[in-house]
């Protein structure tokens, strides 16, 4: 009896992930099922070939569920390679464990579509001049600056001295590496 993940299974016959629909035998599945480790997949009966009600609705949140996960590259990796590629694009390894594969996935492409401005070695530049006096203050603050200084300066002033303390801390950070 085919059914669908909703925990780590581990065991000398294998693993299956959350969101994996293996086939297991049908005492097996039912105890997985009343277990709440599994549910039971909406699937055509081999013995009826009849959908009941819980198959249609299954079949629809799956349909919906596809809608959501576009057609990728992704899909066709094991969940072993979805894993190595989710931590090289910086995503915590233990909570992707316990993800759905479509949930995995679609964080996969959420964190490459924004990994330019998640980048640790790329700081965009503030927009100073959209700050209040108060922001400006506390980024002084926060960049090393005197506040009492900082408090003194005009805003043009202020500014640049943020960057110039912004540029000589990036400047320690980068020969080390």
């Amino acid at each position: 009896m085919r059914v669908r993940m909703k925990t780590l299974m581990c065991g000398p016959e294998g693993n299956h992930y959350p969101g994996d629909t293996p086939d297991f035998p049908e005492e097996q599945a039912k105890d997985l099922i009343k277990g709440g480790f599994a549910e039971k997949l909406g699937t055509a009966s081999p013995s009826t070939g009849a959908k009941g009600k819980s198959g249609s609705r299954k079949s629809n949140e799956k349909t919906k569920q596809q809608e959501l996960v576009p057609e990728t590259d992704l899909e066709k990796l094991s969940r072993k390679k979805l894993l190595a590629r989710a931590e090289e694009a910086g995503l915590d390894p233990d909570e992707c464990k316990s993800m759905s594969r479509d949930d995995l996935i679609l964080s996969i492409m959420e964190k490459q579509e924004s990994g330019d401005k998640t980048d640790e070695d790329n700081h965009p530049e503030p927009d100073f001049d959209e700050m209040t006096d108060d922001e400006l203050l506390d980024l002084a603050e926060k960049s090393g600056l005197d506040i009492d200084d900082a408090e003194n300066m005009d805003k043009e002033e202020l500014i640049a001295e943020i960057k110039k303390a912004i540029e000589e801390a990036e400047g320690d950070e980068d020969p080390g590496q």
